[in-house]
């Protein structure tokens, strides 16, 4: 059996093993893509919106970034969905700083999260992040995050 526990605003947790989760390319999420070194997908041609979308698709195809269920997009609007896997290393410090759930609205579930850097540098993509940077994941991909709380 398993106990329900859903930390305070402001709990800090260390992840006890690497977390990948997809991060979205949206303006809350800035602060950790840029510390990581990932290019925004807009930013992957000069010119991005006059290309045709056959070349869009044949510069994104060759990225990490894809659509949450993994394919790649299919109309102009759906650049504005896509996500990034990237990989939390296992000792990071994460303090909870807001927790979304509302009834249905579930696409909207998520979790946001200061990565707390500045006391704790993490490695992530080879880049040594030195500073806390705010980003928020999908429920469900938080719900999978194994963590020690620290003891007050």
């Amino acid at each position: 059996m398993s106990r329900l526990h859903i930390p305070r605003l402001g709990t800090e947790i260390i992840v006890a093993e690497d977390w990948t989760f997809q991060l979205f390319d949206e303006h809350r999420n800035e602060g950790l893509r840029t510390a990581a070194g990932i290019t925004r997908v807009f930013d992957l041609l000069p010119n991005f919106w006059q290309a045709r979308q056959e070349e869009r698709i044949n510069t994104v195809s060759r990225t990490k970034w894809r659509m949450s269920d993994g394919t790649l997009p299919e109309e102009s609007h759906d650049y504005h969905r896509m996500c990034h896997p990237l990989t939390m290393p296992r000792l990071a410090t994460l303090s909870i700083d807001r927790i979304f759930i509302r009834k249905g609205a579930a696409d909207f579930d998520s979790v946001t999260f200061w990565l707390k850097a500045k006391q704790n540098p993490v490695a992530i993509n080879g880049r040594t992040i030195k500073k806390s940077v705010r980003f928020w994941a999908k429920l469900d991909d938080v719900n999978r995050i194994e963590v020690w709380e620290p003891t007050p």
